[in-house]
């Protein structure tokens, strides 16, 4: 029987590809390839022989951990990044916080802030929740020792355990030969063409190069990428703030656009844990989200039914509903949250006309928020939720104010813009070719 893990990422029998899928938090990166290792090594794909090691191709979070673990069960590994530094999306950006398990949300162990959270084992790079800067400082810190400690190892046994690092060496799908097949290699399955130096043989190949570039414009304006050190927090209370995309990028951002909070911060300020409890409303929402991502899971490739996306938002939008209905009720609830809102003038828009697959905690804190700017007294006629219009173009005169157009022909004031429009279409993601399943429901823990 087929190892389920290694069918999932399968592309050849020594070439596994980790890239361009549906699932992606950090967190959910980290296990996929932890366990990918594990099912390698188990399987005996990858061993301790000469020539049966492990060729990581990445040095984000995800190769980071395959080739820590692959180092720790004594597998030789080489790890190629094409920057010059490991975790560079996530160097310098103390804007955004990372929660290994917020995203869980509803079920309960979503607010643990540590992985792992109860139960299971612990990734091979220590993960509690923290900035993303803070985060890349403490896992690199963490991995250079692993990198040492595997030299140190490796002298008394070549090559057994260690670490070897390529940095600025960026890997062409051409470069990776599958040899799986041929009686010549009996430990081998990939040889790697390395553009100097002698050719290398491995028992696999893993391509953790991530999900492409990310899509942050709108006709001739560009806006900031996700993992950027932005200046939200700057902004004037004041400005006319465009969010545009249906993703949970845009989510997030609309969030801190409003409130300076997200995710668990903005949930627990709005006393969402007790209010919940409450509602009739919310009681379904765990079995809902579980529902509705098992239907997502079994979806023909590169297709979505309508049905299942207005099914879906439907639940969510009932429960933001009885929550605004509270706050109506409730001066003093209303009060305590439209207090959180920093930046009244918020708009956000998307070019579908429903949301699409999204994290559940930051479905129901976008629609809140949205119903909270809707009930501000400062809201004046601005349009906070445009869903089906399509941002085109954004012209700023001064640099800061100007007017937004959308598909339809209308346009918007504007004075700041956030653009998260999903992943473009990037050359080398991934890098040997679409995994046979992209939708994949990654367990909570590492058993």
């Amino acid at each position: 029987m087929a190892d389920p893990i290694l069918a999932m990422h399968r592309h050849s029998a020594g070439l596994y590809e980790l890239s361009a899928l549906r699932t992606g938090s950090l967190r959910d990166q980290m296990l996929r390839a932890t366990a990918m290792v594990e099912r390698l090594h188990a399987t005996r794909r990858i061993r301790s022989d000469i020539g049966g090691g492990l060729l990581v191709i990445g040095g984000g979070a995800a190769g980071l951990c395959a080739a820590k673990r692959a180092s720790e069960l004594n597998v030789e590994v080489h790890l190629a990044e094409a920057r010059g530094r490991l975790l560079g999306p996530q160097r310098g950006v103390s804007t955004r916080l990372i929660d290994p398990v917020e995203y869980d949300w509803p079920h309960r162990h979503w607010d643990q802030a540590g992985f792992p959270a109860g139960f299971g084992r612990p990734l091979p790079l220590r993960f509690a929740a923290d900035t993303a800067a803070k985060l890349a400082v403490a896992w690199g810190v963490e991995f250079n020792r692993a990198v040492q400690a595997s030299r140190v190892a490796s002298r008394s046994t070549p090559a057994l355990g260690q670490i070897h690092l390529h940095m600025g060496h960026r890997v062409e799908a051409s470069d990776v030969q599958d040899l799986s097949g041929t009686a010549s290699t009996p430990v081998s399955n990939v040889q790697w063409l390395r553009r100097s130096g002698a050719p290398l043989l491995f028992g696999a190949a893993l391509s953790c190069v991530g999900f492409g570039d990310e899509d942050v414009k709108a006709g001739h304006f560009r806006g900031r990428p996700f993992w950027s050190a932005d200046d939200m927090s700057l902004w004037p209370a004041k400005a006319k703030i465009l969010v545009s995309g249906g993703g949970d990028g845009a989510m997030q951002d609309l969030q801190r656009a409003a409130t300076g909070l997200f995710g668990r911060a903005l949930f627990e300020a709005l006393d969402l844990p007790s209010l919940l409890e409450q509602l009739p409303e919310s009681r379904e929402l765990a079995a809902v989200e579980d529902a509705h991502r098992r239907l997502l899971a079994w979806s023909a490739p590169g297709t979505i039914d309508p049905s299942l996306l207005h099914s879906w938002n439907q639940a969510f939008e009932q429960v933001a509903d009885a929550v605004a209905r509270q706050w109506d009720q409730d001066a003093t609830r209303l009060q305590q949250a439209l207090a959180l809102i920093r930046r009244p003038h918020v708009t956000w828009s998307m070019k579908h006309p429903q949301l699409g697959p999204c994290y559940a905690l930051n479905r129901l804190l976008a629609l809140l928020v949205v119903r909270l700017l809707q009930r501000h007294p400062d809201r004046q006629s601005h349009p906070h939720f445009l869903p089906g219009k399509e941002l085109l173009d954004v012209h700023l005169a001064d640099g800061r104010s100007g007017l937004a157009h959308f598909g339809d022909g209308t346009t918007l004031p504007v004075d700041r813009v956030v653009v998260r429009h999903g992943i473009q279409k990037t050359q080398g993601v991934p890098l040997f070719g679409n995994a046979p399943i992209s939708t994949q429901q990654v367990p909570f823990a590492l058993i």
